[in-house]
């Protein structure tokens, strides 16, 4: 079992229990979770989108209420669209092809993705058909010839490829006949950056990822696009930082499995994706930013790159993770740390590639959130698979500066952690300094006397004046000896080994050390 919290650089867990409800019923994805203070008073309330179609509020110990919604959610932001006072955020829940807005818990706005509309080519052969001008037998030759090109069709071709025969083929046509030549996208992701101020209650906007890979940034009030960027792949996950007006970057994992970097363009309200796509090796559960720190979670492992793309360092978990938070805790030292859960129900702080906390719930945890609640400002709140609700408060006294690696194996450079070196060190050292000619000296001639002393003993043994054993067996033996460790304890190996054709026994083995 992992160590706990006291092993890592204490004797008492960082984490203070603050409520338990196993009961909560909330069934949430991993970004269905934020908080926000929804009366600009400073008592910051827990929002959970559930699948149920369920956003549920809860303050302090119950719940403050729920709102119904229009369709299962996707993500849950809270952002602020303007500088009136008191500061009461919105309330962003993403669903299919919308994005709906609340303002003081009641529906205010409604963002609908604009449509795509189809490929030329694509276009135009429904067009034809349609119209008559083209049969149902070349239109899917047509479209099959499309697709193997690899042009992107819409989901209509793509129906209309499935069917089986010709006559639903031909009422699927009438039956659209005077639809429009364009589909609606729906979203994937959801994530908000702030406009020119880092502050909490900054201006922000949303940004919108949805199936057709495309990224679109909202302006704040969220009724228009104001920049959009073309992926190659629809984005699952999303990683922002920075401000929209000064400089930003944003790190999109889209569901082929690799990380792509967007960052601000020379121009105002421009944007420039890298060249660069970063390759994680498996399905990424967990993306974030934390301290100039890209930090992936895939499988069993946590990896970290640079900005660049390159990898800084992997870390191999005991079980799989499930959800990843941010924890930035505004004390004295300011601590930027990254919160693990995994699939047995523990909760890992990473600082870097150290653990500095550690956390065993019941059950495994889906979603993890690090914020405000109600009056205190680091709470790690965790829903959990049953859709209990675990509430756990940092200690004040809390000491994050400096925990131990974590895991069951570290794929990078992993020092060694040698003892400090003491005063009688420094003595040795200036020692062998001040006499090192004597030193040397006394070291040449004990070896000239070890020389003489092998020779003597070598005479003696041809002399045949070995007692005991005769010279012919000595001469078949040989004497291998190792030392293994690197201090302050070694391990000495000797190995012995007859080479002639008869047994020896009773060998005497004498060991001369100073």
């Amino acid at each position: 079992m992992p160590p706990s919290r006291s092993e890592v650089s204490s004797n008492r867990t960082p984490w203070l229990h603050a409520w338990q409800d196993p009961l909560a019923n909330l069934h949430t994805n991993s970004s269905g979770l934020s908080f926000a203070d929804l009366s600009g008073d400073g008592d910051h309330s827990l929002l959970v989108a559930c699948n149920d179609k369920q956003l549920r509020i809860c303050s302090g110990q119950g719940k403050l209420g729920q709102v119904a919604l229009p369709d299962q959610p996707v993500a849950l932001r809270v952002f602020y669209t303007d500088g009136k006072r008191p500061r009461a955020p919105a309330v962003a829940v993403a669903a299919t092809s919308s994005v709906f807005v609340y303002r003081g818990l009641r529906p205010y706005f409604k963002f609908s993705l604009p449509p795509i509309e189809f490929p030329a080519e694509e276009r135009r052969i429904w067009e034809d058909v349609c119209a008559g001008e083209g049969s149902i037998t070349d239109a899917l030759q047509a479209l099959e010839a499309a697709a193997e090109r690899g042009l992107r069709l819409s989901c209509r071709s793509r129906a209309f490829m499935a069917m089986g025969d010709d006559e639903a083929r031909s009422a699927f046509v009438r039956r659209h006949a005077a639809s429009p030549c364009h589909e609606p996208s729906f979203v994937t992701c959801m994530e908000v950056i702030r406009k020119s101020d880092d502050a909490a209650d900054a201006v922000s906007s949303l940004v919108v990822g949805t199936e057709h890979g495309h990224v679109l940034v909202l302006d704040p009030a969220g009724n228009a696009v104001v920049l959009r960027i073309t992926l190659p792949s629809a984005p699952a996950l999303m990683a922002v930082a920075g401000t929209l007006d000064v400089e930003w970057r944003m790190v999109v994992c889209c569901r082929d499995g690799k990380l792509y970097t967007i960052k601000s363009g020379e121009a105002r309200g421009s944007a420039t994706v890298l060249g660069t796509a970063v390759e994680v090796g498996g399905q990424v559960v967990g993306l974030l930013q934390v301290a100039g720190l890209i930090f992936a979670g895939a499988g069993r492992h946590l990896h970290a790159f640079h900005a660049k793309g390159r990898k800084a360092f992997s870390l191999k978990l005991a079980t799989s993770i499930k959800c990843m938070s941010p924890m930035i805790v505004g004390r004295s030292p300011v601590v930027s740390a990254v919160v693990v859960g995994l699939e047995d129900g523990q909760i890992l702080s990473f600082k870097g590639r150290e653990c500095v906390a550690c956390l065993r719930l019941p059950e495994t945890p889906i979603c993890l959130g690090f914020g405000n609640y109600g009056r205190d400002s680091h709470t790690l709140v965790a829903v959990t698979r049953s859709g209990g609700l675990h509430i756990k408060m940092l200690r004040r006294a809390a000491n994050l500066g400096r925990g131990q690696p974590k895991g069951d194996s570290l794929i990078g450079d992993t020092k060694l952690s040698f003892a400090p070196k003491a005063d009688v060190y420094f003595s040795h050292v200036r020692r062998e300094r001040d006499i090192a000619c004597n030193m040397h000296r006394c070291f040449q001639g004990d070896l000239c006397q070890l020389r003489l002393s092998t020779s003597r003993s070598l005479v003696e043994l041809l002399a045949g004046r070995e007692k005991g054993m005769p010279c012919e067996q000595i001469s078949n033996l040989r004497l291998a000896a190792w030392v293994s460790g690197v201090g302050p304890t070694h391990l000495l190996r000797v190995r012995i080994l007859n080479t002639g054709g008869t047994a020896v026994s009773n060998i005497c083995v004498h060991l001369v050390f100073d």
